[in-house]
């Protein structure tokens, strides 16, 4: 059961079962999620692209960090927002 209660202009609170969640703060948290998968994924993206065009950057070192940017990349589109989903509700 979800009561929403406006306490000031511009500014509400969703009453739930489990907490308080202010809906100011809840579109907060959605901004920073969406820009921390966004960043990470194009910063992510952007390791494995550079690594694999230069045939010069194929190094061991560099396929370590290539599979540690894929993993990460996984982590960041497919489990964050999952995590947002659990946070934010």
């Amino acid at each position: 059961m979800r009561v929403l209660a406006h306490i000031w202009p511009g500014i509400c609170i969703l009453l739930t079962q489990k907490c308080v969640v202010c809906c100011f703060d809840q579109t907060i948290l959605i901004t920073l999620f969406a820009l921390l998968i966004a960043f990470g994924a194009a910063g992510n993206s952007l390791v494995c692209f550079v690594v694999a065009r230069n045939a010069a950057m194929r190094t061991p070192r560099n396929i370590f960090i290539i599979n540690l940017a894929i993993s990460d990349l996984t982590l960041c589109l497919f489990t964050q927002p999952f995590n947002l989903l659990k946070v934010s509700d």
